[in-house]
């Protein structure tokens, strides 16, 4: 009987062991997830429209245009339609429909704190004869924010779930177990152990 207490108790604590080392994992894979800019393939697997939308950047930057059907169009597209949709409450997202993008050229722009350089963006929507026109650098800077922000959510999340999953193991491995009594004998059996114990003090 004992012996089978403490090879569940063995098993009991190899399990715990187990946990602790998952959640060393887990602490582990949030650190590489707030690095994972230095990480292009794990950056391809946590946001793959992330990774199309800066490779859709990249090539205006190399062609100076991108239009819809070539390759990492539709995830740039994304992201540039629910900024259009943003700024146009009144019109529906259905309504905004991106048909191509194109480099028109840089140059340098004038604020009352700093300067800084500009790229021309030409957006080209479906329905609408005039372009709207944007800054393909501030493009650039809204799909990298918004992997800093996801990224960073990702991170701090794995990281404390993981540190809370270490822990609660080894909280549990020193917490102090109740001392368990030895089960009463029956009635009868005690009524025979008083007796016994009776005829014995007689003696």
């Amino acid at each position: 009987m004992r012996a089978q207490g403490r090879e569940e108790r063995r098993h009991l604590s190899e399990k715990k062991r187990l946990l602790s080392l998952f959640g060393v994992l887990l602490s582990v894979m949030g650190f590489y997830v707030g690095k994972a800019s230095s990480f292009p393939f794990l950056q391809g697997l946590l946001a793959p429209s992330y990774s199309s939308a800066k490779r859709a950047i990249e090539h205006i930057q190399k062609e100076r245009s991108l239009q819809a059907g070539q390759p990492d169009f539709a995830a740039l597209a994304d992201i540039v339609e629910s900024r259009i949709a943003s700024q146009n409450p009144h019109v529906s997202r259905s309504a905004i429909v991106l048909e191509k993008l194109e480099a028109t050229g840089g140059g340098m722009a004038f604020g009352a704190a700093a300067s800084r350089q500009i790229v021309g963006l030409k957006m080209t929507l479906h329905g609408q004869s005039q372009p709207l026109q944007w800054d393909l650098l501030e493009l650039a800077d809204v799909i990298e924010h918004s992997w800093a922000t996801r990224s960073l959510r990702w991170a701090q999340w794995l990281f404390w779930i993981g540190v809370l999953q270490t822990l609660w193991p080894l909280w549990l491995e020193r917490k102090p177990r109740k001392r368990v009594e030895p089960p009463l004998p029956p009635p009868a059996e005690a009524a025979v152990s008083a007796s016994t114990a009776g005829k014995g003090g007689a003696a």
